[in-house]
């Protein structure tokens, strides 16, 4: 809490918003209501689709997870940089924009330390849901 007395009472005294508001018409008008639904789909379709995708590749290669990540830490540092990630793709012959490869290591990269950490490489590699839950 503030030390100042009048902003503890204004926090105290002002309400939350935890979704439970009834009237969600009063935060978005319809276009951005719309674009909003159609934003969220979009973001769940890819997340399904990246699922699939790590749904695919565990089931027609086993790759072990510790060979994969030690293929990529050149260095034996034990966690993986943008750098590694660069390597790593210049050697299969792929050469992503910058753009495209940063966003690939964020979504690696969970804690934001820029590195990644062999849990997080094993997060991200390995799909969310097995065969039989899909």
């Amino acid at each position: 809490m503030p030390r100042a007395h009048e902003y503890a009472v204004l926090l105290q005294s002002r309400g939350g918003f935890y979704g439970g508001e009834s009237d969600y018409k009063k935060y978005f008008e319809g276009p951005t209501r719309d674009l909003l639904k159609v934003f969220i789909k979009g973001f769940i379709d890819c997340e399904v689709s990246i699922e699939h995708v790590q749904q695919r590749i565990c089931n027609k290669i086993k790759v072990n997870n510790y060979t994969a990540f030690s293929a990529m830490d050149e260095l034996h540092r034990g966690c993986l940089s943008i750098d590694d990630f660069r390597g790593f793709m210049k050697k299969a012959n792929l050469y992503p924009i910058e753009k495209d490869l940063n966003l690939l290591f964020e979504r690696f990269d969970k804690d934001e330390d820029r590195f990644v950490k062999f849990e997080e490489f094993v997060t991200a590699v390995t799909p969310f849901m097995n065969n039989e839950q899909l």
